[in-house]
């Protein structure tokens, strides 16, 4: 869950979390538990991603990049399609709630867990409602796909493990 309403500052924060990470590894190997237990309590806004956690985000960042990509081709200038839009999304919101769900798959995902899956559609509506301010999405000229596919994941996977786990 976000403090703000304001996606650049999401990204903000996103980035400020990069740069602790290396402080978070060092963490791990050793450092004293009372830093590290400050560092946590600082960082309370954040959904900070263990070490651990880094195999489970890269498997979601390769079982969604496909459906981001077409997020996003469904946003092309002149040619926004309404109904991809929301089918894309509907699927990455399903995705995320069977993976947080042990569901074999995402299929109907959001008739199991309705709750969860509201929530997350309408927390990520943050970024999918403002793609040109939130990721830099150009609202006229050729998109560069990979670059705003990875901007797009990072702030989608975050908001949606924090809502999934600020219900659990």
């Amino acid at each position: 869950m976000w403090q703000t309403s304001n996606p650049q500052k999401i990204i903000t924060e996103l980035n400020e979390l990069e740069n602790l990470s290396g402080t978070l590894l060092r963490l791990e190997t050793g450092e004293t538990r009372t830093h590290a237990t400050k560092l946590r309590l600082n960082l309370t806004n954040f959904a900070v991603i263990a070490p651990e956690n880094q195999l489970f985000k890269n498997a979601c960042r390769v079982a969604c990049n496909w459906a981001i990509h077409q997020y996003l081709q469904a946003n092309a200038g002149g040619c926004v399609d309404f109904a991809a839009k929301s089918t894309w999304h509907i699927e990455l919101c399903n995705f995320y709630v069977a993976t947080f769900y042990g569901l074999p798959d995402g299929f109907g995902a959001g008739s199991f867990y309705p709750e969860a899956h509201s929530k997350i559609h309408s927390e990520t509506q943050e970024l999918t409602g403002y793609l040109d301010t939130a990721i830099g999405f150009p609202i006229r000229g050729i998109p560069d796909y990979d670059q705003l596919a990875s901007k797009f994941f990072e702030i989608f996977h975050t908001i949606a493990m924090a809502t999934l786990e600020s219900q659990h």
